[in-house]
């Protein structure tokens, strides 16, 4: 018995794999088709992954099943579709989640290192600001000493 359900619950997790993310009715399904290999496989005697496939067919044959062509064509590729896609956003999203954190410690080790250069202290200070006259007089000095 503890055989069958290892084997069924093999069997359902390949297909489950076999089938895009965020399906309404997956789990319904995947519970559902787990009963039936249970049963199958119980009558027959039979505690192997290849009976299961023998009788269900593969893995990626009993998850296109899950879709239904006569009702819509092509919801199996739109499902596929969005899973695409939002495993991609959520990829966006982690990078962009790592280069905050990243941004806010290298952020916060430079306040770190300015204050130790400052001995704890930072000081803050009006700008100075330089006279048209102080500044042609440094442009005299760089003219002479090149």
């Amino acid at each position: 018995m503890q055989e069958v359900e290892a084997v069924a619950r093999q069997y359902c997790r390949r297909v489950r794999r076999k089938m895009p993310l965020f399906l309404k009715g997956k789990r319904a399904y995947l519970d559902q088709l787990y009963m039936s290999v249970v049963e199958t496989l119980e009558e027959r005697g039979q505690a192997d992954l290849a009976a299961a496939e023998a009788c269900f067919g593969a893995p990626q044959q009993a998850a296109s099943e899950f879709f239904s062509p006569e009702l819509d064509p092509l919801a199996e590729k739109r499902a596929w579709r969005r899973t695409r896609w939002l495993v991609a956003l959520a990829s966006i999203a982690v990078v962009a989640l790592i280069a905050l954190i990243g941004t806010r410690l290298a952020v916060r080790q430079m306040i770190e290192e300015t204050r130790e250069q400052a001995n704890g202290y930072i000081v803050y200070s009006e700008p100075e600001y330089m006279t048209e006259e102080e500044f042609n007089q440094i442009m005299e000095e760089l003219e002479e000493n090149p």
